[in-house]
């Protein structure tokens, strides 16, 4: 049987995030929700720790401010009559108001 490359390719793609679930799962810091220690909710215990905090926390990541970053970004070139600075705002609120939403 032919074999396209796709398989190979996504086992490929998934092997760092498969090798790194495994390390931590030895470890005991396996986490779904912060699969990766990047965000400052990797390094806390969620039985311990408040549901909302834990979520909050789990929230500020450096993809994150890339991705608030990115939207300002496009939403003040998109609109014209708006500054660079109010369009970041607005970008941020928003973020912040659905991290706040989803933590409960």
């Amino acid at each position: 049987m032919l074999d396209d490359g796709m398989g190979s390719l996504g086992k490929l793609a998934g092997t760092p995030f498969l090798t790194h679930q495994s390390l931590c799962s030895a470890s005991g810091k396996s986490d779904l929700k912060t699969p990766v220690a990047s965000p400052p909710a990797f390094f806390l215990d969620p039985a311990q720790t408040g549901k909302i905090f834990f979520s909050l926390l789990s929230a500020i990541d450096l993809l994150s401010f890339w991705l608030i970053f990115l939207l300002g970004a496009g939403f003040a070139e998109l609109s014209s009559n708006l500054k660079k600075r109010t369009a970041y705002l607005v970008v941020g609120v928003l973020w912040l108001l659905i991290v706040t939403l989803k933590a409960g």
